[in-house]
């Protein structure tokens, strides 16, 4: 028997409804037709035939129109053809039956199988009507209603739709084998039923490829380059020289030296560049280096680092303030009176400093200190009452204080 043509919204083939669209069948002949009848024939377990109102019309029924389709709910939808013309053979013909199934997936959107027979439980058939060969049985019965759910069951543990592997089944017996524990880094092997983690021997034997001597410890003989690719042989290599591929080995060479301006914490070119600069630890924090005269020590001076002179601390009345920040040795000429060295600026701890001490030209001025100034057994030193006498007072910085000692009356 055949079956006659009918389109679904206007084509023959599969098509995409938008959500919540309706689906208009209209026959493509109605030469010959007496009477045609619509109707739900068949659905899945997710829907019912009352599921969809059918609005039949047209002068002997040709066109049916359905409610939108619903998310979730699939059905048939049967013509039936009283008389008309066979398609096929294009002679006269009785009844003719033909079926279009839409699947209702998900609410954005449904995919419309068009007019064709249903020849058997799992297919919908006839290309000639647009249908497809054939429609896998789960999904007719589930109506693409979404992944599958609930627990796992067999060799899977977990829920759907993201099971566990919970076991699998060698090919020799066949026997199903339970998955036990397996550390990182451990192979599998079979113990009795379970397929558990252990640690691998080492590897053992003569290496072969591209590696040389025996394992667990073999040799690079040589390497494969990728644009070939092409396996390279290792040659000779000497301390300090350089790869470089000759035919197909590769052998060392001595390296050409660099050139060209140098960059960074350098300075002048390469192959001598300078050390114009460099990094301490604890910012890390880049720093510069200034100007360092012969013999003079160094010290940092915001982000620099200088030679440190021997800085002149000059008196407000008679009282000498140090700024520790310009460097670490100093020198002061005594006023004549009762002159204090007071508690200097920028103390750093671990840090040492001196100060070089020079009398009047009275040779009568007394020198107080700071209460930084920590002495010997308490008693602070004494400057040298001799004119033009040179004293050098030392002293090292540790938490906050100046452990001090004195030396009088160079010469």
């Amino acid at each position: 028997m055949a079956s006659p043509a009918f389109k679904i919204n206007g084509s023959a083939t599969p098509a995409s409804v938008a959500s919540g669209g309706a689906v208009t069948a209209v026959l493509d002949s109605i030469d010959g037709v007496v009477t045609v009848a619509w109707s739900i024939i068949r659905t899945d377990d997710t829907s019912a035939t009352t599921d969809y109102t059918l609005v039949q019309s047209g002068s002997v029924g040709q066109q049916c129109a359905t409610t939108a389709l619903t998310d979730g709910k699939s059905a048939a939808l049967q013509c039936i053809v009283n008389g008309g013309i066979d398609p096929q053979t294009g002679l006269p013909s009785s009844t003719m039956t033909a079926v279009a199934k839409f699947y209702v997936p998900t609410a954005t959107g449904y995919m419309v199988l068009n007019a064709g027979e249903f020849t058997d439980g799992n297919n919908e058939s006839s290309s000639t009507f647009g249908a497809v060969l054939p429609v896998n049985s789960s999904i007719r019965e589930a109506g693409l209603a979404g992944p599958p759910s609930g627990a796992a069951g067999g060799q899977l543990s977990g829920t759907y739709p993201n099971p566990s592997v919970a076991g699998l089944t060698e090919t020799s017996g066949p026997t199903a084998l339970a998955l036990g524990a397996v550390a990182d880094g451990e192979v599998l092997v079979r113990s009795g039923a379970t397929i558990i983690g252990t640690v691998g021997p080492p590897p053992s034997g003569a290496a072969g490829g591209q590696l040389s001597g025996t394992y667990p410890n073999p040799g690079v003989a040589g390497l494969t380059e990728t644009s070939g690719p092409t396996a390279l042989a290792l040659g000779a290599v000497a301390d300090g020289e350089v790869l470089v591929r000759s035919g197909a080995t590769v052998v060392g060479a001595a390296g050409a030296a660099p050139t060209g301006a140098a960059g960074g914490q350098l300075s002048g070119t390469y192959p001598n560049p300078d050390v114009a600069g460099f990094t301490e630890t604890s910012g890390p924090q880049a720093l510069t280096i200034g100007d360092i005269d012969n013999g003079q020590p160094l010290i940092r001076s915001g982000n620099t680092v200088i030679g440190s002179p021997l800085v002149t601390v000059t008196p407000v009345v008679t009282t000498f303030t140090t700024d520790c920040r310009l460097g670490n040795m100093f020198f002061m000429q005594m006023t004549g009176g009762a002159d204090t060295l007071a508690n200097p600026l920028g103390l750093q701890d671990g840090c040492s400093y001196v100060w070089v001490i020079e009398q009047n030209g009275a040779g009568v001025g007394t020198l107080n200190y700071g209460a930084l100034f920590k002495w010997p057994s308490g008693t602070p030193f004494v400057v040298t009452a001799v004119v033009s006498a040179i004293d050098i007072v030392s002293a090292v910085c540790r938490g906050g204080n100046l452990y001090a000692v004195g030396n009088a009356n160079f010469s």
